[in-house]
């Protein structure tokens, strides 16, 4: 059976569409509505980008001052009802579709009166948070970040909400999460232990070795907390502020992810050496690898 990196994996480029949307604000099957919607392949070729003019909201200021679409610009646009025909044929040539919160995304199109196909889905902001964000006790979840911090972790640059810059970042950021090392490396939530001596400690089991990443612009961690337009229930809920995030002495970007690479090669040399029974040169190893890791979480 095909693991789950093999099966993301074997998708080919034009059977990927990646997605986002621009909308008035938070409430899909409220009275919002989405303003822009774009979709690219996998390897971030634009396939659509249009702009809408809302059938029922007439002015969205609170959106307008985080994405910059005014009433004017879409009063001569036509409603995304008529460009139905034309996203649902996009959608179901794919059978891979890719977002950045992307049940925000569906659930905006669906209100839309868009048909969503059944298709395999992957939403890069949740599968970053479970590679490379840290655990949050308080929401019992692997700690989110904005698009705009994933692809500075990737290197990759771009100008933030505007939504074919955002499915171009997002594809981008996906192939970039396929060939993270740690991408399909097991993990699983630290736990509360006792020990012998009735003291608990918190077990991190696998994840001691782990990369975190700590946002370089120390906001919260869904990926558009800040924004009226991007909420899910947890992303609400993540607008607790988190000191993990706010460490300006933290490694980010490409120093953070080549360390990431150096960090998981060490560790792999040094198992093969200790089945080819080279303890030594193994916890020589293994000695350099826990002073990189010390660096990577502070």
């Amino acid at each position: 059976m095909a693991t789950k990196i093999e099966r993301l994996k074997s998708y080919k480029p034009g059977e990927i569409v990646v997605l986002d949307t621009e909308t008035t604000g938070l409430e899909p099957f409220g009275n919002d509505e989405i303003l822009t919607l774009s979709i690219t392949d996998g390897d971030g070729n634009e396939l659509l980008d249009e702009m809408y003019k809302p059938e029922h909201r007439k002015r969205w200021p609170k959106a307008e001052s985080i994405n910059g679409i005014s009433p004017a610009m879409v009063a001569d646009k036509q409603p995304i009802s008529a460009s139905k025909e034309r996203i649902e044929h996009i959608l179901k040539s794919a059978k891979l579709i890719v977002g950045y919160n992307l049940e925000f995304d569906l659930n905006f199109l669906e209100a839309a009166g868009i048909v969503i196909p059944k298709r395999a889905t992957f939403d890069v902001m949740k599968e970053f948070a479970r590679v490379h964000g840290e655990y949050d006790s308080y929401h019992d979840d692997w700690r989110w970040f904005k698009l705009v911090d994933v692809a500075d972790y990737y290197d990759y640059d771009f100008k933030a909400h505007s939504s074919i810059e955002d499915t171009k970042a997002t594809a981008y950021c996906f192939r970039e999460l396929l060939d993270d090392p740690w991408f399909d490396v097991p993990r699983r939530k630290p736990r509360t232990e006792v020990d012998e001596f009735g003291d608990s400690y918190v077990d991190y089991g696998d994840d001691e070795e782990r990369v975190y990443y700590v946002s370089s612009h120390h906001g919260d961690t869904a990926e558009d907390a800040e924004m009226p337009e991007k909420p899910t229930t947890t992303a609400t809920e993540a607008a607790k502020p988190s000191d993990t995030h706010k460490n300006p002495q933290s490694i980010s970007g490409a120093p953070r992810k080549a360390l990431s690479v150096l960090v998981a090669v060490i560790a792999v040399i040094a198992v093969m050496l200790v089945f080819a029974g080279a303890i030594v040169p193994a916890v020589f190893l293994a000695a350099i690898a826990a002073v990189l890791i010390s660096a990577l979480r502070k």
